[in-house]
């Protein structure tokens, strides 16, 4: 093996910088895929909103689920379900893994990008650009 760190990235593209695990192109992807795709930041927005309405105490004021401890934040075990949390610690979150990805429904992403288009918030720009970048990655996920 070679001390030296590798200057092309898996796909063959070159690292932007020395150290960087990827290259632009597939942290995008990844970005993409683990963000929008499975449904994370939708879920994450939903219990935000539910907090900020009352519906759900803050984490920090109950106890994990798991350990007893004091918790920090919600656990998702299904981002079909946004608001069927636990709150949980962060040792615990971290145990238990990733949730189950969001189920698309044919053209709800779709649906998804015109509201972002619409709404023209910053945040959601980033989710046009990675949409604009991996139309595939939106098929699969329709289907």
């Amino acid at each position: 093996m070679s001390v030296y760190p590798k200057l092309l990235c898996r796909c063959g593209a070159p690292k932007p910088y020395l150290l960087s695990r990827t290259c632009r192109n597939c942290r995008d992807r990844r970005l993409f895929t683990t963000r929008y795709l499975s449904g994370a930041t939708l879920a994450h927005a939903a219990v935000s909103r539910a907090r900020a309405a009352g519906v759900l105490p803050d984490p920090k004021l109950t106890l994990c689920t798991d350990c007893g401890g004091p918790a920090i934040e919600y656990d998702h075990r299904d981002y079909n379900e946004p608001l069927q949390v636990q709150p949980v610690c962060r040792r615990c979150n971290l145990l238990r893994g990733r949730a189950i990805p969001k189920r698309w429904a044919r053209g709800e992403f779709a649906a998804y990008l015109q509201r972002a288009l619409a709404r023209n918030q910053p945040s959601q720009a980033t989710v046009l650009l990675f949409a604009a970048k991996f139309p595939d990655a939106i098929e699969q996920a329709a289907a």
